[in-house]
Parts: C-alpha cells; structure tokens; sequence
C-alpha cells in the first residue's frame, strides 16, 4: 500500500520490513515539487496522484504523479490564479479524468473545481462566487453514479 505522509515523504507499507513496516519511496522536496502530500488516489492507468498544499517558501501547489516503483514528477503546478490553489484532494471520475477542488484562487478568489488529464493538462469545470460558511465548507468532492458532484464538509 502507496500513503503520504505529513512529514513529506511517500512510504509503502511492506510485511516484510522489520522492525518498522514502511519503505521510504521518495522526500517531498518543497524547493522543487510542492508543499506537504495532502491527499493521494491510484489512478486507473495504475499510478498514484496526489496534490500538495502551498509550500511556505512561496511556491504554489502541485498534482504530482508517483509510479508503483516510487519514480515521482510533478504534472501541473496550480498557479494561485484562475486555475486555484490549495487544493484539498483529488478523485477520478469515470471519464477518465482527474477531478478536484480548490480552497482559494480562481475567477473570484474563492477556489474552483478542476479537471485534469492524468497528464496535467488543466482546466477549470467551475470557479466558487462567494466565500464559504461553516455549513457550506468545501473539503472533499465525490462522484455519484449518475455524473454528479457532491461537496462535503468533511
């Protein structure tokens, strides 16, 4: 099993690794490849993507892509502008596509709902208009079986 840690590493989790079950698969750099992993999915062409939170030296966020193996790139770095930034997780529609959400940034500067090839090419499905309230929180988004998104407050 593929996880990302709060300390800025990939692991995978291995029986075999005595006496701590987990294998370092790769060090988040926040210079080069984003801030903190926030969230993680394996995707259907069989890698893990996953998005970092904004690094605090400046940098924006980013989708990143990790192979079984541990091989780790960056595939789209979230500008902070129409696109978003701050991203808060990721889901894979059964279009194919990569879909997620934004807490700030886009068109108005409340976050947006993104859409991306498993290659990173990116593009806004919708930006929010208005901040959100405690009841209206924007933290995860899930996919329906009949094509809808719902947004969660948790």
């Amino acid at each position: 099993m593929l996880c990302a840690a709060f300390f800025l590493f990939l692991f995978r989790s291995t029986a075999a690794a005595q006496p701590y079950p987990v294998d370092v698969l790769h060090y988040v750099d926040r210079n080069t490849e984003g801030g903190t992993p926030i969230a993680m999915i394996q995707a259907s062409d069989g890698n893990f993507y996953g998005v970092t939170d904004d690094s605090r030296d400046g940098k924006n966020a980013s989708l990143f892509r990790v192979t079984p193996q541990g091989a780790f790139s960056v595939v789209h770095w979230f500008t902070g502008g129409l696109d978003g930034d701050n991203p808060t997780g990721l889901i894979q529609a059964r279009d194919g596509y990569l879909y997620g959400m934004t807490r700030t940034g886009g068109q108005y500067g409340f976050g947006t709902i993104f859409r991306t090839t498993l290659y990173g090419e990116c593009s806004v499905v919708y930006a929010f208009s208005a901040r959100p309230t405690p009841r209206t929180r924007r933290d995860r988004c899930f996919h329906k079986p009949n094509s809808c998104f719902l947004l969660s407050p948790v």
